[in-house]
């Protein structure tokens, strides 16, 4: 066998070497790529499930909500500010979730899920009050589905309204 010979030899496992590096960093690339997709889901799942729970643990955050959303106007001023943060803290959660869904990073039941609180929400006259006076401080892709969810006039149903409850006087008992 001559030098020529086995330098081409050489050659071609050195080059099949390569092609399977290549073909193993792609398959590293995209499985690392997977997870930290799934990261970031899961990451903000954890985000809104934080936001609920402090909303449904805290009866005087509960209250400050229900006041917020349906009676605005008949804030205080700590409460106002109160209720803005609680909606400022939800605009960041939504357009993290808007961006995830852009990038196809987050699971559709979670999207569908979130979507119909966001939806919600937005519709509270709470909301929109404060839409109209803080509405700049929202992204511009933030604002298009905002400006989308009010044109669409629904009416905003408050969590619980429907499980016979009537009001924090009765005791949450129905009269």
């Amino acid at each position: 066998m001559n030098w020529d010979a086995i330098g081409a030899v050489g050659e071609i496992v050195g080059a099949i070497a390569v092609i399977a590096s290549l073909l193993y960093l792609s398959i590293q690339i995209r499985t690392s790529n997977r997870a930290v997709k799934q990261a970031s889901g899961q990451e903000l799942m954890g985000a809104m499930r934080e936001y609920y729970s402090q909303l449904s643990k805290d009866s005087a955050i509960a209250e400050l909500w229900i006041k917020g959303s349906t009676e605005p106007e008949s804030m205080t001023k700590s409460e106002a500010l109160q209720h803005g943060l609680l909606i400022t803290q939800a605009i960041i959660l939504w357009e993290r979730m808007l961006h995830l869904e852009e990038s196809g990073d987050v699971d559709e039941w979670f999207l569908h899920h979130t979507t119909f609180a966001r939806d919600n929400a937005i519709s509270s006259e709470g909301f929109r009050y404060w839409y109209n006076e803080r509405g700049e401080q929202v992204s511009p892709k933030m604002r298009k589905v905002i400006e989308r969810v009010l044109a669409e006039n629904r009416s905003y149903s408050l969590l619980g309204d429907s499980y016979g409850t009537s009001n924090a006087t009765s005791g949450g008992k129905s009269t």
